[in-house]
């Protein structure tokens, strides 16, 4: 039997244990659970059925959740704010989570509203979730683009999927592993060697949740993957975006930068394995680190345009790394990949954002970020352990 232990209440409701149904903001949400099928019917006239380790949940564009907190289903698996797993067999068990539906941001079949031709647009994790969506959005409006992603043959079946939407797409692919710094420098030397244009747009999206370990450099995954490897990418090619005559460079962070500790960042803990069960607490960090690196950053080079954004939360690949069938369930709960892309798009496009530098952005507007994000202390403490830790002491592109 699946059951959860409550820790108390969440968003003002208490988790609802077995054959129950609970009211959250927008109506009455239930479901079941199984080895072989689950069914969720959100009382609202959609259903999604699960054979095989895969839900598809038609969108009806009325009641998907734009605002519901990852951490929020991930920490009924750590045990953290809502409830613990009690047990780990999976007989068919009802189960009920109160969900505060938001009304969906509203999407376009064309998000951007300029003409991109004679611009470079550069997409790390472009070959799936959000990535792929910003890198058609940009091609779509006369951009040039790159897509730095990991694998090679998952690159190419992306750039397959927009030249089907946009024939004319001018793509490339640029191999790109953050996990490996190494493999990092190669990237960017690969980049230098095809050409000299300019990088106008450099989006740092490629990222992961849900893993443990350690990255091959002997850091935490997460802070490596999220952090260390774009930092040392965007360091590496900060001359290339220089040469733009209008410059934007967009992180794509996380709200989960609010869950990290308040009292800083564990330095210690960014050598060592993932502790936590899931790694939740450690991609608090890194997306913290992606805030902080954005700030710093806009501070050291003012001359670019520097964002930090949350981009809902998201069915996408990202959550690769978390099990079956938990992350199933989580993804039931997320938005799409296309409403995912639109603050992306907007912070790299739009005109209203133009120099907007050293701002969190979330649903297409600036927002307040945490108070360890404006903590400008920690921000150049962080810059000055990763510049040693990706081996550019003395090579620093911003140092004055």
């Amino acid at each position: 039997m699946l059951t959860f232990a409550p820790l108390g209440e969440a968003m003002n409701q208490s988790l609802i244990a077995s054959d129950s149904s609970i009211s959250g903001k927008h109506g009455t949400y239930t479901g079941s659970i199984g080895l072989g099928a689950v069914s969720f019917h959100p009382n609202l006239g959609s259903a999604a059925d699960f054979t095989g380790g895969h839900i598809d949940v038609p969108n009806t564009g009325s009641f998907f959740d734009s605002t519901v907190e990852v951490w929020l289903q991930i920490d009924i698996l750590a045990g953290g704010c809502i409830g613990r797993l009690a047990s780990s067999s999976f007989a068919p068990h009802t189960f009920a989570v109160p969900l505060p539906l938001e009304p969906c941001m509203a999407t376009s079949s064309s998000p951007v509203s300029v003409d991109l031709t004679g611009v470079h647009a550069l997409v790390t994790g472009a070959n799936t979730g959000i990535g792929k969506v910003t890198a058609l959005e940009l091609a779509r409006a006369g951009a040039r683009v790159t897509l730095a992603c990991r694998t090679e043959s998952k690159a190419q079946a992306a750039m397959a999927d927009i030249r089907a939407a946009v024939p004319n797409a001018d793509l490339s692919f640029l191999q790109l592993d953050l996990g490996e710094l190494r493999k990092v420098r190669a990237s960017a030397a690969a980049l230098f060697a095809r050409d000299d244009a300019p990088i106008d747009l450099l989006i740092n999206n490629a990222g992961l949740a849900g893993m443990s370990g350690l990255t091959p450099d002997g850091y935490e995954t997460q802070f490596g993957v999220n952090h260390l490897g774009p930092f040392l990418f965007t360091l590496l090619v900060l001359d290339r975006v220089k040469a733009s005559s209008a410059p934007r460079i967009v992180n794509v962070a996380s709200k989960a930068h609010y869950k990290a500790k308040p009292d800083g960042i564990d330095w210690d803990a960014q050598t060592q394995k993932t502790a936590t069960v899931g790694g939740f607490a450690e991609y608090c960090v890194s997306k913290l680190c992606n805030v902080l690196f954005s700030f710093e950053l806009a501070r050291r080079v003012p001359e670019i345009p520097v964002y930090a954004l949350h981009p809902g939360v998201i069915a996408s690949d990202v959550w690769r790394k978390v099990p079956w069938p938990f992350r199933s369930i989580m993804k039931l709960f997320m938005i799409s990949v296309e409403e995912g892309a639109l603050t992306t798009l907007h912070c790299a496009t739009a005109p209203d954002a133009a120099g907007k530098t050293a701002l969190y952005w979330d649903t297409s507007k600036p927002k307040t970020p945490s108070h360890n994000a404006r903590d400008e202390a920690l921000a150049a403490e962080l810059w000055r352990r990763s510049i040693g830790w990706v081996g550019l002491e003395g090579a620093d592109p911003t140092a004055s």
